[in-house]
């Protein structure tokens, strides 16, 4: 392996696989871009990876990410604190687990169809996220959008087969969130604890079960809002 630097930003070469990672960012601009690939000694390093903690703290407001990376590693946004927006490229599948915890300006998440996992603590304290399309995903892990305060409204997938503990705890300005779903497997304590202002829920009728299983602790005043399809 190799590593080199450009532009403030730290790569990891793989000579066998003629791949590139991010290891680490030093560069105070405002706008990211990442290549698609790195030449090195008359070499082409197709960009894969983004490493642990890579950009944390990093001052940027957009970052532009090539449609090559297939993996992010956990922690690599976490407290990018001006970061307002980010398109996830196709290839990556899961979002892990703190990626982008504490990027408070972020305002926007482009995911694709293939994003299926929502990691851990992954958006949790993106106070500026008010919405994120889940239309596709299929597994959201405990405290995955926790504290998003500004997070309105929530459509989730289908396909969805797991929503662990607190997953949207604390979103006090959620109001609406529709849950199609059909082939739950999974359905965590406490999942809106907290979400003071949702006023409607809508349930497929199978879901009705969960309702009594801390759907919404505590669930007495917010029983009315539920609404199964």
């Amino acid at each position: 392996m190799t590593t080199i630097s450009l532009d403030h930003i730290t790569y990891i070469l793989h000579e066998q696989a003629k791949s590139a990672t991010v290891l680490t960012c030093q560069s105070q601009a405002t706008h990211i871009v990442i290549p698609e690939q790195i030449a090195h000694n008359g070499e082409n390093y197709t960009m894969k990876r983004i490493g642990e903690y890579a950009f944390k703290n990093c001052p940027m407001q957009t970052i532009s990410l090539p449609d090559t990376i297939c993996t992010i590693e956990k922690n690599a946004f976490c407290f990018c604190r001006q970061l307002q927006h980010v398109r996830i490229p196709a290839l990556v599948k899961i979002i892990p687990a703190y990626c982008f915890s504490h990027c408070t300006h972020l305002t926007a998440v482009e995911l694709t169809e293939q994003t299926k996992w929502i990691s851990q603590n992954a958006f949790a304290t993106c106070f500026g996220l008010q919405s994120i399309n889940l239309q596709h995903v299929q597994v959201i892990q405990k405290m995955a959008f926790f504290n998003c305060k500004s997070l309105q409204s929530v459509v989730l997938s289908k396909e969805l087969i797991c929503v662990e503990d607190f997953a949207f705890a604390f979103c006090s300005q959620l109001t609406t969130c529709t849950m199609p779903v059909r082939y739950l497997e999974r359905y965590g304590k406490s999942v809106f604890l907290c979400c003071d202002k949702l006023q409607t829920i809508f349930l497929p009728k199978s879901f009705q079960r969960y309702v009594e299983e801390n759907l919404f602790p505590p669930l007495t005043e917010q029983q009315a809002y539920i609404q199964y399809m």
